[in-house]
């Protein structure tokens, strides 16, 4: 089985409102042990968000330690970002210790457990540029993209985005995202993708997301198999790539699927367009929202941990 512990990664010496709600929901909901693993561990001990977490059960602050490997460590020193960092630790993490890893902006709203039996899994999203579209230079391809990218638009300016999508998702494909992600340790598809990643050329290597979807993608097809199982979108990702601004919607207006095990909720899309997800907007006006619903219980103690924080 999977081991009982969840990884999240964060680059930085300052935790983000959004990352600590991601933790606090984890330690709460997931049935886990929560590790955060950091590159500047003495200073984000420092964080008083961090410093709260480290008075709960369940919680370890970790400095960022793998197998010696000269290719990946050199790689690290020269992603241009921290997602495409994140990307790269997130499969050193699981091949060497294993569980499950979380992005910082992925919501566990139920016990994870149950995912754990299988010896690895990820999800699937509805997308309307895969690896199929980005890769191909066939114009008819495109000009379906276009249209499925116009399309999405108009669902997301609608009361009820995800209600909206649902429509016209079969028109979408269906491709890994790896946001969540679970294994054993040693998982023989891990060590693939850091194979792939070795062997990739750099100037691929610093592409947007080629370290993360598009990898996962590369391997697996988008197709599941006993050893790697690949979860239907409701699990970990309800609301599609921009169909998210749903989230910061009235939650009287949006619901989620009863299976959802986490809310992936693609962070840098709300920001771009509802603005900062801060603690005054968490606290302030993101109350009333889907979001702030599912991190309800916490937003009492995020206003008191951020009330003299700019």
């Amino acid at each position: 089985m999977i081991p009982a512990v969840a990884h999240i990664v964060w680059l930085g010496g300052t935790l983000s409102p959004m990352a600590w709600l991601t933790l606090r929901a984890a330690l709460a909901r997931s049935g886990l042990a929560v590790r955060l693993h950091t590159d500047q561990l003495d200073q984000l001990a420092e964080d008083p968000l961090v410093g709260d977490l480290l008075a709960r059960p369940g919680f370890e602050l970790h400095a960022l330690a793998a197998v010696a490997d000269p290719l990946l460590d050199e790689l690290d020193h020269i992603l241009p970002g921290a997602a495409a960092r994140a990307d790269l630790w997130r499969l050193r993490l699981l091949a060497d210790q294993g569980g499950v890893y979380l992005d910082a902006d992925a919501i566990t709203l139920r016990d994870l457990r149950p995912l754990l039996v299988a010896p690895g899994f990820a999800g699937l999203e509805r997308v309307a540029l895969p690896a199929a579209v980005t890769d191909s230079r066939n114009p008819l391809r495109w000009l379906k993209a276009g249209a499925l990218l116009a399309v999405r638009d108009v669902t997301t300016r609608l009361s009820d985005p995800r209600a909206a999508f649902a429509h016209v998702a079969p028109l979408y494909a269906l491709a890994c995202n790896n946001a969540v992600l679970g294994a054993e340790p040693g998982h023989p598809l891990l060590h693939r993708l850091l194979q792939r990643v070795r062997q990739m050329p750099r100037s691929r290597a610093l592409r947007l997301y080629e370290l993360g979807p598009r990898l996962l993608e590369a391997e697996t097809g988008n197709v599941g198999t006993p050893e790697f199982h690949l979860h239907p979108p409701d699990a970990f990702y309800p609301l599609a790539p921009e169909v998210c601004i749903g989230y910061a919607r009235p939650a009287a207006t949006v619901a989620l699927p009863a299976d959802t095990f986490v809310a992936h909720l693609y962070d840098s899309v709300l920001a771009r367009r509802v603005g900062p997800l801060n603690a005054a907007w968490l606290t302030g006006p993101g109350r009333s929202t889907l979001l702030g619903q599912m991190v309800a219980p916490w937003l009492d103690d995020l206003a008191a941990l951020t009330s003299g924080r700019r």
